[in-house]
């Protein structure tokens, strides 16, 4: 209880290395899902099940990192102790949970393209990345996040991770071919 960081801050700082390690992890998965879920006689139902699984475990982590921005800790306190029950998140983090998703989400998760999944499932590797990008992208843009971050920067000013910084952040990381003049790739286009 004398802890003056809250649960959600803690979480909150390690949200990125947590999320890139559960990614890594799931990296591993995917290639070896046809070969896993492989059995006599039947169809690939548990193929297409557990391709799903992780895809939505993906977003989990995509979420988690997603918080930070305009994100609010709530440390939960009695009245005899002391500091804020409810903090922004730093400025710092934020940014590097946009630089995250930027790097994990907006440039085209390729790992999670497997067409011999797709070729046993029907499934479809637009349909998958459009769905992880809207998803973050949802959350970024969405009208709650921008009214926190209009509310941090008239809160605690020059400390806050504002609107325009995040949509120059996002422009970077979803127009960065157009600095680079390299070819769009159909995912990003998307």
């Amino acid at each position: 209880p004398d802890d003056p960081r809250s649960q959600n801050e803690d979480l909150g700082d390690n949200a990125m290395k947590a999320s890139g390690y559960g990614i890594k992890n799931l990296q591993r998965i995917v290639p070896n899902l046809v070969a896993w879920t492989r059995e006599p006689n039947k169809d690939f139902e548990g193929l297409n099940t557990l391709y799903n699984e992780v895809v939505t475990q993906f977003l989990r982590y995509i979420g988690h990192v997603g918080k930070n921005v305009g994100g609010i800790t709530e440390t939960p306190k009695t009245v005899e102790q002391q500091g804020p029950v409810y903090e922004y998140v730093s400025r710092e983090t934020q940014k590097e949970a946009t630089d995250f998703l930027g790097k994990q989400v907006f440039t085209t998760p390729t790992w999670l393209l497997d067409q011999n999944i797709f070729s046993k499932t029907g499934g479809n590797a637009g349909t998958v990345v459009s769905r992880v990008q809207d998803a973050a992208l949802n959350r970024l843009m969405g009208v709650g996040t921008f009214t926190k971050l209009l509310n941090a920067e008239t809160a605690i000013g020059a400390k806050a991770y504002t609107l325009t910084e995040l949509m120059g952040d996002l422009r970077k990381q979803v127009f960065t071919e157009l600095s680079t003049r390299k070819p769009i790739d159909i995912y990003r286009r998307n």
